[in-house]
């Protein structure tokens, strides 16, 4: 989760709870989203038909107000509030944090199908049917896990005590919400594409399948 992301291997990712605690305004209600977004693609495709798609990832942050409906997004987000902090943190460690948390690492590969479907989508491509009978599809297990929808929200509370101006004990209570949420659209009207000239496969994949293993109209 965004907010309780702590890694010793990456000291400078600071989480965005612990920085909220030692700023000035800790006892401040605060409320922000964040999101993983592509920030940059493209699509590389060899004389042999192997499509090399090249991307990278990171994070948006948007500090919330309460609104008649709920949270909506504030007019502006500080950039120093501890969510836009931690959203560019993230984004500038982003090749490091998929190499130490596997499910960042898995949101990349989710990533780079979509951005391979889209591709094809957007070339009109047709599939060889012998690419698809050449090899076995893997089978997603139906059992044996936990289904259960990660949280998209995380709330933590906290109490303070001191003493007021009439010497009476005062206690504060504090909340802190963090929304969290996926974009990996890629936002261009069409994915940048570039064609080389060098074959990558070579003549062994050859004997295998039928190449290429897309045909573009």
């Amino acid at each position: 989760s965004f907010g309780f992301l702590r890694l010793p291997q990456i000291p400078e990712l600071i989480s965005a709870w612990d920085q909220a605690c030692e700023s000035e305004e800790q006892h401040a209600p605060r409320a922000s989203r964040q999101w993983f977004v592509v920030r940059e693609a493209q699509i590389g495709v060899s004389s042999d038909g192997v499509i090399m798609p090249q991307f990278s990832l990171g994070v948006e942050a948007r500090q919330l107000v309460l609104g008649p409906k709920g949270y909506e997004d504030a007019a502006s987000t500080d950039p120093r509030d501890p969510s836009a902090v931690m959203a560019k943190a993230v984004t500038a460690a982003f090749p490091r944090l998929a190499q130490l948390v596997p499910a960042v690492a898995e949101l990349m590969e989710v990533a780079k199908a979509q951005l391979v479907a889209r591709f094809l989508l957007e070339q009109k491509a047709g599939i060889a049917d012998s690419a698809l009978t050449a090899y076995r599809l893997p089978m997603v297990k139906t059992s044996g896990y936990q289904k259960t929808i990660p949280s998209l929200k995380k709330v933590r509370a906290a109490r303070a005590m001191d003493e007021n101006d009439d010497g009476g004990l005062r206690v504060t209570k504090t909340t802190r919400t963090m929304h969290g949420g996926v974009d990996l659209a890629y936002k261009g009207s069409r994915v940048p594409t570039s064609k080389l000239r060098q074959s990558l496969l070579g003549g062994a994949a050859g004997a295998l399948i039928d190449l290429p293993l897309f045909t573009f109209a």
